[in-house]
């Protein structure tokens, strides 16, 4: 199904729908980190582990080179393990160094790493990366502890909550 798609389209539009893809997940991580920032999610959410996959620097100095933004300086047959929470994923994207997108037994999978954190390449599937914002898009707030400091109205709040009833 993906190969029929890309015979269909000419490097130009492909390249268009590539800068697209990366303005949207630079845009989408923007917003959902302004809600974070602004207290709009659930604890729950906030702290949840998103799975990636992760290869290692294999050449830290080809890294640090500022204009090699290259796959090449990581071990791509070393994948493993690693999670993020909803922070970190954020940031990732909006500070990516490293951005790509490859096709990965039938799947698109974006290949990403931020100026913040070279020394690993994270590989999230493009699907998972939509079911977290359909997560974020549902979330929703049922309960808020919020604490008082003295007689004037500034309140800081201690915890939100997806659970209707928190002690």
């Amino acid at each position: 199904r993906i190969q029929r798609l890309l015979n269909r389209v000419d490097l130009e539009d492909l390249e268009s729908y590539y800068f697209k893809l990366e303005k949207f997940l630079f845009v989408t991580s923007f917003l959902i980190r302004k809600l974070i920032e602004s207290k709009k999610l659930s604890d729950e959410l906030e702290n949840d582990s998103f799975f990636f996959e992760k290869a290692p620097v294999r050449d830290i100095d080809g890294v640090r080179d500022f204009l090699s933004k290259s796959i090449t300086h990581y071990n791509l047959s070393n994948r493993g393990p690693a999670y993020l929470n909803l922070s970190d994923l954020t940031n990732l994207f909006i500070h990516s160094y490293v951005f790509t997108l490859s096709i990965n037994e039938g799947k698109f999978e974006l290949l990403v790493t931020s100026d913040w954190r070279k020394e690993n390449l994270y590989f999230l599937r493009l699907d998972a990366f939509f079911a977290i914002c359909n997560k974020v898009s549902r979330d929703e707030i049922r309960y808020i502890h919020v604490q008082r400091r003295g007689s004037d109205s500034f309140r800081s709040i201690i915890q939100k909550s997806f659970f209707r009833n928190k002690p």
